[in-house]
């Protein structure tokens, strides 16, 4: 077997035993506590970041790819005083305030009983 075959087969087997690997850490976090009914209780916050990060992240990535749309597009003044831009840029400042209730802070932000919510 050449060099190139073997290399190969050394990458199907280490992508397969990642894919396992995050396959086991989806079904563990994903389990739901019986008795608190949350998902994930009962874990570490090392377990939780482990299993939430690249989920996270490409949620991240995606936001800040579509403001970077926004920027470029033409007529960005007109959307520089639109509400749902100021609604984003609130929930990115509740995101990085620490808040022990983030997603409960940004989804009374985004709520229809909330005074201009989108």
């Amino acid at each position: 077997m050449s060099g190139d075959m073997r290399d190969a087969g050394a990458m199907k087997a280490g992508g397969r035993r990642v894919m396992m690997a995050l396959a086991q850490s989806y079904a563990k976090e994903r389990k739901m506590d019986k008795t608190s009914g949350t998902v994930g209780a009962g874990m570490t916050a090392r377990e939780v970041l482990d299993a939430y990060f690249l989920e996270t992240r490409c949620k991240l990535i995606e936001v800040a790819a579509n403001l970077d749309r926004v920027d470029r597009a033409a007529g960005r003044a007109e959307v520089e005083g639109d509400r749902r831009m100021r609604f984003i840029g609130e929930a990115l400042k509740i995101l990085g305030s620490g808040a022990p209730n983030r997603a409960e802070l940004v989804l009374k932000l985004w709520s229809l009983g909330a005074e201009g919510a989108v």
